[in-house]
């Protein structure tokens, strides 16, 4: 019998040959360790760049662990086999154009994991991923990093997770400062879930 696998990679493999790419990503992301990234750079060039976009906002929304795959994310973000530009959606474009420039954009974090892609526009929202990330790794501290951002070098504006998502280089967010929240109390998602279950 074959496992669940394999079942997955032939699957996988009739959305390839079919070119459905979103079926594609979606199936690989569910057996690749990197979350399908690595899938992305095995899409033909001839995907046209809009819908080549979508996908990549796709799989990012889908993600989790950046972090952990920035790697494979630095590739597809430099352009190392295709270029990208923005991968912003229409509708979160024209979000974009009503905030002021340079964005304020700020990082929740633990030492390991300061330099990062994902930041936002709400403090509070970074506070809550600095205390997941704690909690998750069991780090002794979390921070802010907070900085500014011209609109012309973010990678992209992603609201589709509620999250006033930025997504830049960490190297083209300016005047960066790091700061100890390790004595604030903070409740993660996870809590805020948690405590809604209760009152229900």
């Amino acid at each position: 019998m074959a496992s669940s696998k394999h079942v997955f990679e032939n699957m996988a493999e009739e959305s390839r040959r079919k070119g459905d790419w979103l079926g594609f990503l979606e199936i690989r992301r569910n057996i690749d360790h990197d979350r399908g990234v690595s899938a992305l750079n095995e899409l033909p060039l001839d995907v046209p760049q809009e819908e080549y976009r979508a996908l990549v906002r796709q799989t990012w929304t889908w993600s989790h662990g950046i972090w952990e795959n920035r790697a494979g994310w630095l590739d597809i973000f430099i352009g190392k086999r295709r270029d990208l530009g923005s991968f912003t959606s229409a509708s979160d474009l024209k979000k974009l154009t009503q905030l002021p420039d340079p964005l304020v954009v700020y990082r929740g974090c633990c030492a390991h994991n300061q330099p990062g892609f994902s930041w936002t526009l709400d403090r509070q929202r970074a506070e809550r991923f600095a205390a997941f990330t704690q909690e998750w790794t069991k780090a002794e501290r979390r921070f802010i990093v907070s900085g500014t951002v011209p609109k012309a070098r973010i990678i992209a504006y992603v609201t589709t997770r509620n999250e006033e998502e930025i997504v830049a280089l960490p190297e083209n967010i300016a005047d960066q400062v790091q700061e100890d929240i390790s004595h604030l109390e903070v409740m993660t998602e996870a809590m805020i879930k948690k405590l809604g279950k209760g009152t229900k």
